[in-house]
């Protein structure tokens, strides 16, 4: 029986789905391909935790918790709007504020700027939208903009703008409107306040890719929107979880893949591991005609009847191949996941705290231009990522965060040398960050910027082996045969890091990838 089945099927050959229990009972053919057929289901769909007495379930609610107020940065815009409205956007165009006629009574000076984002489940910037304390006759209208990218995993329903009051606490509008034409997500308000954009719920990460047989750890995010009495508005928890331990919290149902509960031995297993909330995908034994795999969970949000379907596009690739069809080859897909993290104090008295992942899909074209030496095949790459570095030295603390994936520098390139039919796999991946000094408990000005998270080389492995393969990798000084091993230069602090400790004192860093040709017959 092929290892990649044994995280499904070890138990009694069971994948649960919500509270749905698919069995499968499963036969090894001729061919030696694992065959699987879902049998019956039974039961009904419920939430991560079973019913609880009316005074546990309230006690577990969770509460809101204010966060800190973010700080400004980058430019400010401002405009004189009066009596007949106007409209004002930030500088980067990313939120739009309409004041329209009849809403002030006379000129008024309104201002956005840029500031840190300290919302739950935050996306992108937030800002600040001024005078604080404009009251308007007739509600403005404050939008958004989003790309099909910051959706990922999730969808536009659960795209929400929130603002933060005067006691720090993040409050989420009932009304919001979602334009899914032009992309846009809006609320009307009589007030100014610090806004930002947030996903309710989402699936992460919202794409990979995996070599046939390997697994993809997948799991719903939830931001809480807790509803009050006295408030219009519900408010929003300080954090977002992939465990809900609220008994009035949302509920989930039948993990697929392709619309098929469970799954099969064709697109690939999914099922639920601890709780409900978080799953694994087994790649099938070959990759799928119909590629990617879109491997979804049916979604509830409290207090709503109507499902959400969260999806997450898996690619899964078969990297055998030759270098007779890497002749010929004009595109490859590529993945590559990197994990880092260390901590510690370097002879100098330096004190470092590094943690660095990414997640990485990419479609690779042939470089013109290739010579009977070496063929290339580069492309931007989609990623998860998330970067959250700290350095202290003489009390100078500095710090770095990000995520997401900055498309300009988040790429992939694929290597082959001829002479002996090897390869070299090399990404790097770079964030919208944020860096941030304090010195003796003043803190200046947060700097925005795009740093990089990782750069991972694998070193030239044979072509013959299958163009995938896992390591642990060299950080800073590695071997003299580092081609052998593959290497890691950590983004962030990483460069002083590697300069500040001697060889051998740094932890390696994790790094899988798996590579491809796209082939006619598969469906891309």
């Amino acid at each position: 029986m092929r290892v990649y089945i044994k995280a499904m099927l070890a138990a009694g050959a069971v994948v649960w789905c919500g509270y749905h229990s698919t069995v499968f009972s499963y036969t090894v053919g001729s061919s030696g391909h694992l065959a699987v057929q879902p049998a019956q289901q039974t039961g009904t769909a419920g939430r991560s935790t079973e019913k609880t007495t009316d005074a546990a379930a309230e006690k577990a609610k969770p509460k809101p918790e204010p966060t800190p107020v973010g700080v400004p940065f980058g430019d400010q815009v401002s405009a004189v709007i009066g009596p007949a409205g106007g409209t004002l956007k930030s500088a980067d165009d990313a939120v739009t504020l309409e004041v329209p006629a009849g809403a002030v009574a006379k000129n008024t000076t309104f201002a956005i700027q840029t500031i840190t984002n300290e919302a739950p489940g935050r996306l992108g910037d937030a800002f600040r939208i001024t005078p604080e304390g404009t009251t308007f006759a007739v509600p403005a209208k404050i939008t958004f903009g989003y790309t099909e990218e910051d959706v990922l995993g999730s969808s536009p329903a659960f795209l929400r703008v929130v603002y933060q009051d005067k006691k720090g606490y993040w409050r989420a509008p009932k009304q919001v409107a979602v334009d899914e034409k032009a992309k846009t997500v809006s609320v009307l308000t009589t007030h100014l306040s610090d806004w930002t954009r947030l996903l309710g719920a989402q699936l992460k990460p919202g794409g990979a890719t995996v070599r046939v047989g390997q697994t993809v750890s997948l799991r719903l995010v939830f931001c809480h929107f807790f509803p009050t009495d006295e408030e219009i508005e519900p408010l929003v928890l300080p954090t977002c979880t992939d465990a809900f331990s609220s008994a009035d919290g949302p509920s989930v149902d039948r993990w697929a893949a392709n619309s098929i509960v469970g799954g099969n031995a064709v697109v690939g297993l999914v099922g639920p591991t601890d709780i409900l909330e978080r799953a694994t995908y087994v790649a099938p034994a070959n990759a799928p005609k119909s590629n990617p795999v879109a491997v979804s969970v049916d979604y509830r949000a409290p207090g709503l009847k109507e499902k959400q379907l969260l999806v997450s596009n898996i690619t899964v690739i078969d990297p055998k191949t030759d270098c007779r069809e890497l002749r010929t080859t004009e595109f490859l897909k590529g993945g590559m996941n990197f994990v880092y993290n260390f901590s510690g104090t370097s002879e100098r008295g330096h004190r470092y705290g590094v943690s660095q992942g990414m997640k990485l899909s990419a479609t690779l074209k042939r470089v013109p231009g290739n010579n009977d030496s070496t063929w290339v095949w580069r492309g931007p790459a989609q990623a998860d990522a998330t970067l959250n570095d700290s350095l202290d030295i003489n009390g100078v603390t500095q710090r770095v965060t990000g995520n997401g994936g900055f498309k300009d520098s988040t790429y992939m390139v694929v290597t082959v040398r001829v002479r002996d039919c090897s390869y070299t796999a090399v990404a790097e991946v770079s964030v919208n960050s944020i860096t941030t000094m304090e010195v003796a408990g003043l803190k200046a000005p947060p700097q925005k910027g795009n740093t990089k998270v990782g750069w991972a080389s694998t070193g030239f492995r044979p072509v013959k082996g299958g163009m995938s393969g896992s390591g642990d990798f060299w950080v800073g000084h590695g071997p003299v045969d580092t081609e052998a091993m593959g290497s890691y230069s950590p983004g962030g602090f990483g460069k002083t890091l590697a300069a500040d400790f001697k060889p051998g004192a740094l932890t390696k860093a994790e790094v899988t990838w798996a590579i491809a040709p796209v082939r006619p017959t598969a469906a891309n």
